[in-house]
């Protein structure tokens, strides 16, 4: 019968044993936990930095190799 329906598609075949997550929600999972091991592993660099009468925020954060969000937080205590 499932032959005569037409394609069997992963979620279909999957249903038929029982639930479990999708393709696509296992996908996600895997990309969140990469982003969260690449946050853990990066360290604080010290650099020197010169600046100028006037700068923007997004300079500062381009010289000092950070996160324009990092930088407001910092700035905002």
């Amino acid at each position: 019968d499932d032959r005569r329906r037409g394609k069997l598609t992963l979620t279909s075949n999957l249903e038929e044993e029982g639930r479990s997550r999708s393709l696509s929600a296992m996908r996600r999972r895997q990309e969140k936990f990469k982003r969260s091991q690449m946050q853990e592993t990066r360290e604080k660099i010290s650099r020197e930095v010169t600046i100028p009468e006037t700068i923007t925020l997004q300079e500062l954060a381009q010289r000092m190799a950070e996160r324009s969000v990092d930088i407001i937080k910092y700035l905002m205590k």
